[in-house]
């Protein structure tokens, strides 16, 4: 009864909440998924009875390489929300889509040997229509972000329903086993961070510059405001700055920022 419910209510947050989610979805990195997560454009079922991965974006996608090499291309789907993500799965699987949205997920599921969701994507439709389907679930990375735990708890009641479906839970901290299994997961381990057994590769030596050099890592606000507060508060007498955005898609237009920065204060 309970699936039935929320398949409609879910329909109907869908349909108010578009405005507020097309809006959300204007960020480079989803702005081409929407075909894909909406309407199938180029993003058909998953084949069946394969080894099937799903992770957010980029940085989640990142950490599965140690896991899915030890499976052959050929026996991998990877499901991803961003464009980055995409791009970074089909390197390593041969199947690789986006994942639609809840309300579509009933016509795009199929049985596959294993379902592993990666962090925090707990999507009740997911779960629930992989273990309909027969195919046993986990997740991996398991967290819960202490930000959003207040939050999080306001949502108890669909989270519990959510954990149902899901077979076994791999945590990332003791602290994250606690708070998920108070939202309902059960078989929980804690087995640390997947992404630090990946150890950085180098792909490029640069010369250290001299002197003090300030670093503005992860900025990841669109609107361009962190950076353009970021420089106005840097004097150069610090040191050089450099800053990092988050997110790779924006490193051309924070790099036009720069540009017009150091032009309209008449910088070397």
């Amino acid at each position: 009864m309970f699936k039935y419910l929320y398949y409609v209510v879910a329909l109907i947050i869908y349909i108010l909440g578009l405005p507020l989610m097309f809006i959300k979805m204007r960020k480079p990195r989803y702005i081409e998924t929407i075909p894909a997560r909406f309407f199938y454009r180029n993003n058909p079922k998953l084949p069946a009875d394969k080894v099937w991965f799903h992770a957010n974006s980029l940085g989640e996608v990142k950490g599965l390489v140690g896991i899915t090499e030890q499976f052959e291309k050929n026996d991998l789907c990877i499901s991803v929300a961003t464009n980055t993500g995409y791009k970074q799965a089909h390197e390593m699987a041969s199947n690789v889509r986006y994942l639609p949205f809840e309300i579509f997920l009933p016509f795009w599921v199929v049985k596959q040997k294993i379902l592993v969701v990666t962090e925090a994507e707990l999507w009740y439709m997911l779960f629930y229509m992989a273990k309909n389907k027969g195919t046993p679930t986990f997740m991996i990375n398991a967290r819960v972000n202490s930000k959003k735990y207040e939050k999080y708890k306001k949502f108890a009641w669909l989270y519990k329903r959510i954990f149902k479906n899901i077979d076994k839970v791999y945590a990332q901290r003791e602290l994250d086993k606690t708070r998920l299994e108070e939202f309902g997961a059960k078989n929980v381990s804690v087995t640390g961070n997947i992404k630090l057994v990946n150890m950085p590769q180098v792909t490029k030596e640069l010369k250290k510059p001299e002197g003090m050099m300030i670093v503005a890592a992860s900025t990841h606000r669109t609107d361009k405001e962190e950076e353009k507060l970021i420089l106005g508060a840097w004097d150069r007498t610090q040191g050089r700055l450099v800053i990092v955005p988050r997110h790779p898609e924006r490193f051309d237009e924070v790099d036009e920022l720069i540009e017009e920065y150091i032009e309209e204060n008449q910088l070397d």
